[in-house]
Protein backbone atom coordinates (compact mmCIF):
# COMPACT_ATOMS: atom_id res chain seq x y z
CA UNK A 1 0.00 0.00 0.00
CA UNK A 2 1.15 3.52 -0.70
CA UNK A 3 0.37 4.54 2.87
CA UNK A 4 3.00 2.15 4.19
CA UNK A 5 5.65 3.92 2.10
CA UNK A 6 4.20 7.31 2.91
CA UNK A 7 4.74 6.77 6.63
CA UNK A 8 8.11 5.02 6.16
CA UNK A 9 7.07 1.88 8.02
CA UNK A 10 9.57 -0.97 8.36
CA UNK A 11 8.81 -4.41 6.94
CA UNK A 12 8.00 -5.69 10.44
CA UNK A 13 5.70 -2.73 11.14
CA UNK A 14 3.91 -3.32 7.84
CA UNK A 15 3.42 -6.99 8.67
CA UNK A 16 2.04 -6.16 12.10
CA UNK A 17 -0.25 -3.44 10.73
CA UNK A 18 -1.65 -5.92 8.22
CA UNK A 19 -2.58 -8.22 11.11
CA UNK A 20 -4.08 -5.27 13.01
CA UNK A 21 -6.19 -4.42 9.95
CA UNK A 22 -7.48 -8.02 10.01
CA UNK A 23 -8.52 -7.59 13.65
CA UNK A 24 -5.92 -9.80 15.35
CA UNK A 25 -4.92 -9.20 18.98
CA UNK A 26 -1.34 -8.56 20.05
CA UNK A 27 -1.12 -12.15 21.32
CA UNK A 28 -2.42 -13.55 18.02
CA UNK A 29 0.03 -11.39 16.06
CA UNK A 30 2.90 -12.54 18.28
CA UNK A 31 1.95 -16.19 17.75
CA UNK A 32 1.75 -15.75 13.98
CA UNK A 33 5.14 -14.03 13.77
CA UNK A 34 6.86 -16.15 16.42
CA UNK A 35 7.86 -13.11 18.45
CA UNK A 36 6.94 -11.94 21.96
CA UNK A 37 3.81 -9.97 22.68
CA UNK A 38 6.03 -7.19 24.07
CA UNK A 39 7.83 -6.95 20.73
CA UNK A 40 4.47 -6.61 18.97
CA UNK A 41 3.49 -3.83 21.39
CA UNK A 42 6.76 -2.01 20.70
CA UNK A 43 6.24 -2.15 16.93
CA UNK A 44 2.63 -0.99 17.27
CA UNK A 45 3.72 1.90 19.50
CA UNK A 46 6.37 2.93 16.96
CA UNK A 47 3.78 2.72 14.18
CA UNK A 48 1.35 4.91 16.16
CA UNK A 49 4.10 7.53 16.54
CA UNK A 50 4.99 7.48 12.83
CA UNK A 51 1.37 7.75 11.72
CA UNK A 52 0.44 10.17 14.53
CA UNK A 53 -2.43 8.18 16.02
CA UNK A 54 -3.24 7.07 19.58
CA UNK A 55 -5.05 3.76 19.11
CA UNK A 56 -5.88 0.95 16.69
CA UNK A 57 -9.18 2.47 15.61
CA UNK A 58 -7.45 5.70 14.58
CA UNK A 59 -4.71 3.69 12.84
CA UNK A 60 -7.22 1.72 10.80
CA UNK A 61 -9.23 4.83 9.95
CA UNK A 62 -6.18 6.79 8.85
CA UNK A 63 -4.75 4.00 6.71
CA UNK A 64 -8.06 3.11 5.05
CA UNK A 65 -9.39 6.61 4.52
CA UNK A 66 -6.31 8.61 3.53
CA UNK A 67 -5.07 7.30 0.20
CA UNK A 68 -1.82 8.80 -0.98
Amino acid sequence: QENFKRYQLTKMEIGIVQFVLRGLSNKEIANNLHISEETVKKHIYNTFKKINVKNRAMLIHKLQNNPF
